[in-house]
């Protein structure tokens, strides 16, 4: 877990869930790099889920969206009020959506 300052003085908190883990080591080890540098910019800058590229919300589901990484997805949980970022699932863009019916 990560937390950092941010201009505004928000503190957005980075959590991995074991799932999120699990799937990650389950990638090609050059996938796992491509995900691992954005991760650690973003746990060098973390911010409102909204500022991070390509992120999108889920359709029906306003507390749950992705990040598209290349081919992958990363499916994450946002809690606006506590300021967390939960990191549920990284995939491949069909095991993303099966994940995430």
């Amino acid at each position: 877990m990560v937390v950092a300052s941010l201009k505004n003085s928000t503190m957005w908190r980075l959590e991995f869930e074991r799932s999120f883990q699990k799937s990650f080591r389950g990638l090609h080890p050059q996938t796992q790099n491509q995900i691992a540098d954005f991760l650690e910019e973003l746990q060098n800058n973390p911010c409102n889920p909204n500022e991070l590229p390509n992120f999108q919300y889920l359709t029906n589901r306003p507390n749950q969206g992705r990040i598209r990484i290349g081919k992958y997805r990363i499916g994450v949980t946002i809690d606006l009020k506590e300021e967390i970022i939960f990191f549920n699932f990284v995939g491949s863009r069909g095991d993303f959506y099966k994940q995430f019916r």
